[in-house]
């Protein structure tokens, strides 16, 4: 099998189908989107026609934004229903990302709510500045004597100014410093003291002449993974050699709530035609001894393939880490024996990532920061048929979706025959749950010992799975439990491996802990009976 297609996920024509049916809740007769000519494209790109995947992208996520409200509209955004008195009292405002695409206040009783567009806006390098305009709806703006606005935001990552006072203004907004930023905007009419609380405006801020939105690749609940660098290295540690440096970036969407994110991945390296692992007669025997152990053997898809911690950027320390999340040297922090832990801690020079989050606290506070991974491979006098493959997934390790997988991607570099580098375009490998071969390698690195001998930080593994039938999520494993909601039939969930003993308080009796993946539960945690689940 070629190497870049050893991650490739295996589209079964049955499941392809059944998903195509069910989304969106739809209804018999209907396919994705409600149009017959959605559904054609969605077959289309289930059964390997990229060409229509930018369109279908573009096309859901407009299809999400409309889905987060209900009631009536503005344009074609939706407000939730208010009654007459509280719709005819309650000041709102618009924050314009695009020309003719206003961001659309959705009123509640207790707040105004801003949300942006999905055309992109939001996004900026460093250096780059944007103007947008900000108005209160006509019906504050009839009655209003005074408009004033009050805008919150860290003026180390982004420069923030506001025009004139009154019903209609710009904002001016620079990038200072990478990394993701909220804008709050708190709107004062006449002479209410405390002002109206608008929903925070996220803003994601790249380095100047970033490659970001270039090959962005959504994922579950509005993510999305990007390379803030992704380019060829022609040296290997001051050797010829070939390689890449990338700079990955997982950008945790609206569905996502966790306190932290981890970047964790697997690599399968290849040299003139074979596994290339580390030769006892070159590396230290310990250091080669639990590698290879740790790799997927010989005649097993995806053999060679392993759990790739960052260590100290050496083989010897990959071999003595504990811990598999990138972003964090366990040979540093050596205290951690659980992800939680690992999460708390990042690398001192921070040379290796950090970690991500997207929740809100009890007092309703927004805390969004990307996950990143930062890693440069190599490979000295590769050859022909040589070449560095990886998958990269995000998982949350702290927050209300712990142990939750939020897709992963592929991405690496290979040689042809003639020995030609061609550095592999960063492809979608999951949504949702990692790869088989993924799983199979965090099995491995589950029961593998370091080369000093510790027990490795297990992670969980984890496979989709879909229910039968109407089942009731539960809030507790027991039918006397509260019932958090009724999933249709067909509905996706993320269920841990019952194998996967280090996750035993998942399994209890007859039920399992899942993570619901679509439709209206979507991002919730819950317990379902097992014999309510089957295997896409």
């Amino acid at each position: 099998m070629a190497m870049s297609q050893q991650f490739r996920t295996r589209v079964e024509l049955p499941r392809s189908i059944a998903r195509i049916s069910r989304a969106r809740n739809a209804r018999p007769g209907e396919t994705s989107g409600g149009t017959p000519q959605r559904g054609l494209l969605a077959l289309q790109q289930l059964l390997g026609n990229r060409a229509v995947n930018t369109l279908l992208v573009n096309r859901t996520r407009a299809d999400r934004s409309v889905a987060e409200g209900s009631g009536s509209t503005v344009g074609d955004t939706p407000l939730v229903s208010l009654p007459a008195e509280q719709r005819a009292m309650r000041p709102t405002a618009r924050l314009s990302f695009a020309p003719n695409e206003p961001t659309v206040q959705r009123k509640t009783p207790a707040q105004a709510s801003a949300h942006m567009t999905p055309s992109g806006d939001g996004e900026i390098d460093v250096g780059e500045t944007m103007v947008r305009d900000l108005a209160v709806d006509p019906g504050t703006a009839a009655r209003a004597k005074q408009v004033r606005w009050q805008l919150d935001v860290d003026p180390k990552r982004l420069n923030v100014k506001v025009g004139p006072t009154g019903v209609k203004t710009t904002v001016t907004i620079r990038g200072l410093q990478p990394g993701t930023e909220v804008l709050r905007i708190r709107l004062f009419v006449d002479d209410d003291p405390k002002g109206q609380p608008l929903e925070p405006v996220e803003f994601t801020i790249y380095p100047a002449g970033s490659l970001h939105g270039v090959g962005s690749i959504g994922t579950w609940g509005d993510s999305s993974f990007d390379t803030d660098v992704y380019q060829r290295l022609s040296d290997c540690n001051g050797k010829p050699g070939e390689g890449v440096h990338i700079k990955l970036r997982f950008r945790p969407g609206r569905s996502v709530d966790a306190e932290t994110i981890s970047l964790i991945q697997i690599v399968r390296a290849q040299r003139r035609g074979t596994p290339h692992l580390p030769d006892p007669r070159e590396e230290d025997p310990g250091t080669a001894r639990t590698i290879r152990n740790r790799s997927i053997p010989a005649g097993q898809a995806g053999a060679g393939a392993h759990i790739d911690p960052s260590g100290r950027g050496t083989q010897s320390s990959a071999a003595e880490s504990t811990n598999p999340l990138y972003a964090t040297d366990a040979t540093e922090f050596a205290a951690e024996t659980t992800l939680e832990q690992a999460g708390a801690v990042e690398t001192r020079d921070l040379q290796y990532g950090e970690h991500g989050r997207r929740y809100r606290d009890e007092a309703g506070k927004l805390h969004a920061a990307d996950a990143i991974l930062e890693d440069r491979p190599c490979m000295a006098d590769p050859g022909p048929n040589s070449g560095q493959i990886f998958e990269t997934t995000a998982l949350a390790v702290k927050g209300a979706q712990k142990g939750t997988y939020y897709g992963s991607v592929q991405w690496g570099w290979q040689t042809d025959s003639a020995g030609k580098y061609t550095m592999l375009p960063m492809t979608l490998v999951s949504e949702d749950a990692p790869s088989d071969t993924f799983n199979t390698a965090a099995a491995l690195w589950n029961v593998t010992p370091t080369s000093k001998g510790e027990s490795t930080i297990a992670l969980p593994i984890v496979t989709a799975r879909y229910t039968i039938d109407k089942t009731k999520l539960m809030k507790a494993p027991s039918f006397s439990a509260q019932s958090l909601a009724i999933l249709a039939p067909y509905t996706q969930v993320e269920m841990a491996d019952p194998a996967n003993r280090d996750y035993s308080e998942r399994f209890i009796g007859s039920w399992r802990q899942v993570t619901v993946m679509e439709g209206p539960s979507a991002g919730r945690i819950g317990w379902v009976l097992a014999g309510a689940l089957m295997k896409g």
